[in-house]
Formats: C-alpha cells, structure tokens, sequence
C-alpha cells in the first residue's frame, strides 16, 4: 500500500490572491495590522495556521473557498 501526499503552498495562493487583488504588501500589512515584513514572509510561507489563513483571506476580501482552489 502507499501512501500519498498533498500538500497546499499558501504563499503561492496569497501571491495569487494580491494579484487577483491588486493588493501589495504594503497594503495587505496595513489592513492585517502587521509589518511589511510579516507579509513578505507569508508569500514564501510553506505552511500557516489556519487563523492566520482566514486574516489574509478578510483582509484580502477573498472567500477561503476560492483562496483554497489557488
């Protein structure tokens, strides 16, 4: 038996997502109320929390649905 296994690259379905958008990490840190910083590392993120997930899909106006299917 094998096994598979998926995996889901969130950076490339925010990078998708502030495209889509029109959105910069500028703007996209203002409306999170982080740093600039913080989003730079979320673009090349491999993995996040799930709260966080739902934070860039508010603060990008984005359904997690469609975020999910980037």
């Amino acid at each position: 038996m094998t096994s598979r296994s998926s995996t889901f690259d969130v950076g490339r379905s925010i990078r998708i997502a502030q495209a889509a958008q029109n959105v910069s990490n500028t703007e996209l840190a203002e409306r999170m109320g982080v740093g600039r910083s913080r989003v730079q590392d979320y673009r090349t993120a491999k993995d996040m929390k799930l709260s966080t997930v739902f934070k860039v899909c508010t603060a990008l106006g984005v359904d997690i649905k469609d975020f999910l299917s980037y």
